[in-house]
Parts: C-alpha cells; sequence; structure tokens
C-alpha cells in the first residue's frame, strides 16, 4: 500500500509515502491501491478525494492565472517590438491584432507597464 499525504482543505496531494521506506507519515493522509498510486504518477495527478481517487486540478488561484497571462503577452510584445515586417513569422494583421489583444487585457488587469 502507499499512503497520500495530502492538504485537508483542499484535497491537494502533498507527497507520497511507504511504510516500508518511511518512519513517518504526515497526516492527513490516506492509503491508496498500487493502482491508484500508479495511475496518479503516470497522469501527473495533484489531487486525491478521500476515498483514493486521484485527478489533475488546477489550484492555482485567479491572480495567479491573470499574473501568467500578462507575462505571456508582455513576452509576446517584447519579442514584437521594433522589428522588420520581413521578421515577421505571420502575417502583419495578425501581429497588429495580437499586438492589440495583448495590451488590451494588461490594460484590462490595470497591470502597470510600458504599453499601456
Amino acid at each position: 500500500m502507499k499512503i497520500a499525504h495530502y492538504n485537508k482543505t483542499d484535497g491537494q496531494l502533498l507527497g507520497w509515502y511507504d511504510e516500508e521506506i518511511h518512519a513517518e507519515i504526515p497526516v492527513p493522509n490516506i492509503e491508496v491501491t498500487e493502482e491508484q498510486w500508479s495511475k496518479a504518477l503516470e497522469n501527473g495527478h495533484n489531487h486525491v478525494t478521500i476515498d483514493g481517487v486521484t485527478s489533475a486540478k488546477d489550484f492555482r488561484t485567479a491572480s495567479d492565472k491573470i499574473a501568467e497571462k500578462v507575462s505571456e503577452y508582455m513576452g509576446y510584445l517584447g519579442r514584437t517590438d521594433f522589428k522588420m515586417l520581413a521578421d515577421y513569422p505571420k502575417d502583419v494583421t495578425e501581429v497588429i491584432k495580437l499586438r492589440k489583444e495583448a495590451r488590451d487585457y494588461i490594460y484590462e488587469n490595470e497591470v502597470p507597464n510600458e504599453y499601456n
């Protein structure tokens, strides 16, 4: 048997343990079958229910997701600034559209920067 240590509040997996290897196992925890453990590892699962069912779950907060998207857009704006037209891998109209989308998103989320 394997043991899943998890966050009691949201079920986030915090670690895997085995009584044959580990002398101390943190709580809360739940015993899972070898099959459940193997499936969780194979599929990158990071969440477990009280009955040992694992799944992949996005634990990022809304602000984490916004910050990630803003960072992605800032990178895009940086990569497409001051390039010669021939350097663009896409039609220039597409680049203009994507740059506007990036600036609008950053502006809507009130992230101060040199682009808005």
